[in-house]
Parts: structure tokens; sequence; C-alpha cells
């Protein structure tokens, strides 16, 4: 039996070359291989973890520097924030809005101050080589 038009070999790896070949992302193979908690493969515990904590925590870091940890904690807790009372597609916008426009958090600052609605670039759009970016086969 030839595997030739698998949907591996048509769409994923074609994917993956794409993204790792000529935009020059990082990639990651997860099927098999990934395993979880502190320094596994991408840093998640569970399989429910989409967003790779490990990851956002180094770029709000970068892009928001000398801030105390727990206004980056509070703003990765908001990204992946759910919610059963909002539909998908709210919830969709919502998180769209925070990665586009900056997470909004309140935190107390090393001088005691009570530091409110700071917003935290998630992205650098302006030098994109600036951002870390990852495709994960079989996540």
């Amino acid at each position: 039996m030839s595997y030739e038009y698998s949907e591996d070999n048509l769409i994923e790896q074609t994917a993956i070359e794409l993204f790792s070949k000529q935009l020059g992302w990082d990639t990651e193979i997860a099927f098999n291989k990934e395993s979880f908690g502190e320094g596994s493969l991408l840093g998640r515990f569970n399989k429910k973890e989409v967003v790779l904590k490990k990851i956002v925590l180094e770029k709000l870091k970068q892009f928001n520097p000398n801030l105390p940890d727990s206004a980056y904690k509070n703003a990765y807790e908001k990204l992946i924030e759910e919610s059963s009372v909002k539909s998908l597609d709210e919830l969709n916008h919502e998180k769209y809005q925070l990665i586009r426009n900056g997470i909004p958090v309140d935190f107390i600052n090393d001088k005691g101050e009570t530091i409110k609605n700071k917003t935290l670039k998630v992205f650098d759009f302006e030098e994109a080589d600036n951002n870390h970016f990852l495709a994960v086969q079989q996540l």
C-alpha cells in the first residue's frame, strides 16, 4: 500500500517544510515525542495547554522589561482564561484583541505602588524577527 498521497505527506510535511525552510520558524514534532512537566519538549504539563507558557512568559518579559513576575503571570492568565458564558466567537475576538493590542494588567511595583491597566505587549509587530514562531506537528 502506497502512502505517497497521505495527509502527512501532502499536508503536514509540506506545511512544516514551508514554516521551517521558507519562513525560518522553529518546528517540533510532539506526536510520540512529548512528555509533560518541567523541562519537557514543549514545557506543557498536560494536553490541554495549547498556549506555551514558557515561550509566552519569555516574550512578555522581553517586550515589557523590568516588571514584577506577577505582571507577566497575570497577563498569561488573562490570555488563557476560559469562559462558560461567552460564545466561541466572543472568546476568539477577545483573545485576538489581547494578542493584537496587548494585555492590560494590574500589579504592585517594587516601590509598593499599585499600577492599573498597564498594557503588556505580546508580539513585536515592528520587528518580526524579535518574535518566536513555532509550528508544532501533532500537538
